[in-house]
This record gives structure tokens, C-alpha cells and sequence, in this order.
């Protein structure tokens, strides 16, 4: 599994299983302690997967950096979702960018 079918499969796992566990939750069936669990489990694996990817990243600035981990910690949802269709996007083209000007 790669890094970004890993971080994908996390983000959109952790978004719907917390969806439900939230409305089991509201609704005091049971399972929803369960789903809530695996929603925060699977958060912290696009948690880490996202900053190993950006701590790991050359292109990068620092201040960039430390925004992107500030952001993942605080809003984690929101972080993901714009990481994953804003930030991620420009730093692959940047990469791209960067090496096809050396062949």
C-alpha cells in the first residue's frame, strides 16, 4: 500500500466511521464507543502518515511545516481534507516542476 492510498484510505475511513459513531452516539444504540474508537485510530494513522510525508519533504519551509502539524493537531478533519486536495497536489507539481527542467 503507498503512502497516499494509505493516508487516503485513513482520512475518509476516519470521516465516515466518526460520522456514524457520532449518530450512534446521539441516538444511545450500541457500538458507537466502538466506531468512535476506530475513528480516532484511524486518524492518527493520516495524522502521522501526513507529517512523516511533510516532515520528510525538501521542498517544503520550515514555517510551512510547522503550520501544516499545528493544523493537524488542531483541526484534524479539516487539516486532512486540505492537505489532501490543496497541499499535496502543489507539492507533487512542484516536484515535477523541478525535475523536468533537469532532463
Amino acid at each position: 500500500m503507498t503512502k497516499t492510498t494509505l493516508f487516503k484510505s485513513a482520512l475518509f475511513t476516519s470521516l465516515i466511521i466518526g460520522l456514524v459513531g457520532g449518530l450512534l452516539k446521539i441516538l444511545h444504540l450500541p457500538m458507537a464507543q466502538l466506531f468512535l474508537i476506530v475513528s480516532l485510530l484511524a486518524t492518527l494513522v493520516y495524522i502521522i502518515c501526513g507529517l512523516y510525508e511533510i516532515y520528510g519533504s525538501k521542498r517544503i519551509k520550515a514555517v510551512e511545516k510547522l503550520m501544516w502539524t499545528i493544523g493537524f493537531i488542531v483541526l484534524c478533519s479539516i487539516t486532512g481534507l486540505l492537505y489532501l486536495f490543496m497541499g499535496r497536489p502543489r507539492i507533487l507539481r512542484q516536484y515535477k516542476i523541478l525535475h523536468q527542467q533537469d532532463i
